[in-house]
């Protein structure tokens, strides 16, 4: 996914974001990374594939890699959550909104989820008056 991709979406107009980071814990991360990379090194060197191969040793440096810079750099790995609402003043300008956001985050490289079961808790969580507003 390309930088800046968040502010794609949260620049769009008519289109209100919410974003919310969940940490990991990286000791956990750390670990399951490394037998990862262990697991994949010893596919690897067993495969007579040559395509295979190649794909298998790709992942295990991007995951040597990642290691590397978790442990380096203490950076924090976690949950990213993006909530949008889009709005409209009626429901041809909604229609045309939607579009417009759709095909932002296609182009994106993007999938947008919808939280039919979970709307007012969504609504209660985007909403900048927070959840003590409608109790």
């Amino acid at each position: 996914m390309a930088r800046g991709w968040a502010s794609k979406i949260s620049n769009l107009p008519n289109v209100v974001t919410s974003q919310i980071f969940n940490p990991t814990n990286n000791g956990e991360l750390l670990s399951d990374l490394s037998k990862t990379a262990n697991r994949l090194s010893g596919e690897a060197k067993s495969t007579r594939d040559t395509a295979t191969r190649i794909r298998l040793e790709r992942a295990v440096d991007d995951s040597e890699e990642l290691i590397k810079q978790i442990e380096q750099n203490n950076e924090i790995i976690g949950y990213m959550t993006y909530l949008t609402m889009v709005i409209g003043r009626n429901e041809v300008e909604l229609e045309k909104n939607c579009r417009r956001f759709e095909a932002t985050i296609a182009t994106l490289n993007c999938k947008a989820r919808l939280l039919n079961w979970q709307m007012e808790e969504a609504f209660k969580t985007i909403s900048p008056w927070g959840w003590k507003q409608f109790r």
